[in-house]
């Protein structure tokens, strides 16, 4: 096809893909292949902003604990 988008090495960098990544991306023999790829990356990078934001919390709860033992009444002491 010869319309077909073709994303630029620098662009799955700047999606957070490794140098292995985007040779196995420049590896996949077609569109279908490629966007498969694409949003297994996606779900990846979500899964870790999910555990991110569980890890976030469990420090909000900590501090939130910390604080109110100790008499403190602001989140951040």
């Amino acid at each position: 096809m010869e319309n077909e988008f073709k994303p630029k090495p620098e662009d799955l960098k700047a999606s957070g893909c490794t140098l292995e990544q985007i040779e196995q991306f420049g590896n996949c023999r077609c569109t279908a292949e490629k966007l498969r790829f694409l949003h297994h990356h996606r779900d990846q990078l979500l899964d870790s902003i999910h555990e991110q934001e569980r890890q976030i919390s469990t420090l909000d709860y900590l501090t939130w604990q910390m604080g109110k033992n100790a008499g403190h009444t602001g989140f951040r002491s």
